[in-house]
């Protein structure tokens, strides 16, 4: 199905009641630290398990398939600028790089049974083969990710980092003079409370560890911003990496009234991410066959 072109009706019959990689997203929207799924996680669930239970004379159907993809799509002017503008933002690519770069359909993952991907293109650079993912947003929003992936958004960590160390300082002077009050009188609140302290030190201190890393590293600092911003798109290109195999995936925003059109990040592997995906898959795929059975 890798051969077929997107967006046509046979595409989508093809993805129908998969775990696409433009939706997938949607089962970690919104989820609970006890990892209970999440209502917009749970309706995701429900329309990929009614699209697995359907008619299937009707699925043969052209005119009844059709009727039903309209009926569940968006089709606002926003989508059909970025459709419009996808080849635009291709080619653009394709010439800044020098890089050929093959349209490709939808494919799906080589040991997880429902995964699917369908990246916008296809290259490949030093023997590495990679993938890319066509943003056009509008305007606004195209200003928002320059903003937050430059000076503007740097300032902001540089700024969280400068909180997060007062508050270890802070954590700090407490955990100093609450020891030495234990020392002399313990009580069961001072002993939580300590506890507390000690795993507040030690999350800010993982939390700026990270952080730092990131003012140092361009490209991994801008996937943060990514998955700070859209999670969905971060998702997407975690899944398309983990499908293809990519060594990584060039993230590309375009909008052709601006004198700098176009702005490439590249997305490394997320393993955490990814193992997160599976995770919720499974979990999903278990309440399918709950509603199935």
């Amino acid at each position: 199905m890798e051969d077929i072109e997107q967006r046509t009706l046979d595409w989508k019959l093809e993805r129908l009641g998969r775990w696409n990689a433009s939706e997938i997203g949607n089962l970690q929207k919104g989820q609970l630290k006890n990892g209970e799924f999440s209502d917009t996680a749970l309706s995701y669930i429900m329309k990929v398990a009614a699209e697995r239970s359907f008619n299937q004379k009707l699925v043969e159907n052209e005119d009844a398939m059709q009727a039903y993809f309209d009926s569940v799509e968006l089709n606002t002017k926003a989508i059909q600028w970025g459709v419009e503008n996808e080849p635009n933002a291709r080619n653009l690519f394709a010439k800044i790089t020098n890089i050929k770069i093959m349209e490709v359909g939808s494919f799906e993952h080589p040991t997880i049974p429902f995964i699917s991907a369908s990246p916008d293109g296809e290259g490949s650079e030093k023997r590495a083969k990679f993938g890319i993912e066509i943003k056009c947003p509008s305007i606004q929003v195209y200003m928002k990710y320059l903003a937050m992936f430059g000076t503007y958004g740097k300032q902001k960590l540089f700024d969280d980092m400068s909180n997060i160390k007062t508050s270890v300082d802070d954590y700090m002077v407490e955990k100093i003079e609450l020891t030495k009050k234990l020392e002399v009188k313990s009580t069961k609140t001072g002993e939580n409370r300590l506890e507390w302290l000690l795993s507040k030190i030690k999350e800010s201190n993982e939390t700026l560890e990270r952080l730092s890393e990131m003012m140092y590293n361009e490209d991994k600092y801008k996937a943060n911003m990514l998955l700070e911003i859209n999670p969905m798109y971060y998702d997407q290109i975690q899944t398309q990496i983990d499908v293809r195999k990519y060594k990584y995936v060039y993230f590309i925003l375009y909008h052709p009234m601006l004198a700098n059109p176009i702005q490439i990040i590249k997305i490394m592997p997320d393993n955490n991410r990814i193992k997160l995906i599976h995770d919720n898959v499974e979990k999903a795929e278990g309440i399918i066959k709950m509603i199935n059975n």
